[in-house]
C-alpha cells in the first residue's frame, strides 16, 4: 500500500478548520475525500475482491473520529489478502468496520435484514474486482424492492 498522509494529520486540519468557523460539511467532504483515497488504494491490494464504502464515507461525510464503514465482496476463496490491507487501515490510523461476504452471501442477508438493505441503498464502489462490483450494484438495486416489501408487511 502506497505510503498515506497520517490520519492524525488530516483530523488536525478537521480540528484547525472548525476553529477558523469553516463549513463543517465542507470539512467532513475534505475529509472523507482523503480517507476515500488512502481505502480505495487498499482495494489493489485485496486481490479478486470487490471494495464497497458504506454510512459516512459512503455519503462523503465521514467525521474524524467516525468508524469506516466497508463492505468487501469476495469469490468463496477469495479471503486470503483481506487481513493484511485491513491491518495495514488500521496501522494508518483508521478504525475500520467491515463485513466480509460471497456476492450470494450479501443477497440473503439483504432479504433478510432491514439495516444491512438501507446500507446497501447509500453503498458506493471503491474498487477492485468488476464482475464483482457489477454484482453489487444490482444486489444494491434489490435492496430497493427489499425496502419496498418490508413497508409492504
Amino acid at each position: 500500500m502506497p505510503q498515506v498522509p497520517a490520519i492524525q494529520d488530516l483530523r488536525a486540519r478537521v480540528a484547525a478548520g472548525l476553529l477558523e468557523q469553516q463549513d463543517a460539511s465542507v470539512l467532513a467532504r475534505q475529509f472523507s475525500l482523503s480517507v476515500e483515497a488512502i481505502v480505495s488504494a487498499m482495494a489493489a491490494d485485496l486481490g479478486d475482491a470487490a471494495l464497497l464504502a458504506l454510512g459516512g464515507l459512503a455519503r462523503r461525510q465521514l467525521a474524524p473520529y467516525a468508524d469506516v464503514d466497508l463492505l468487501i465482496i469476495v469469490e468463496a476463496t477469495a479471503t486470503a489478502r483481506i487481513a493484511p490491507a485491513l491491518a495495514a487501515l488500521w496501522d494508518a490510523g483508521l478504525k475500520v468496520s467491515h463485513s466480509v461476504r460471497t456476492s450470494t452471501q450479501l443477497q440473503a442477508d439483504i432479504d433478510d435484514d432491514p439495516m444491512l438493505s438501507t446500507a446497501m441503498m447509500e453503498a458506493r464502489p471503491l474498487g477492485g474486482s468488476d464482475k464483482l462490483l457489477q454484482e453489487a450494484a444490482a444486489i444494491r438495486r434489490s435492496a430497493r424492492s427489499s425496502r419496498a416489501r418490508w413497508r409492504a408487511s
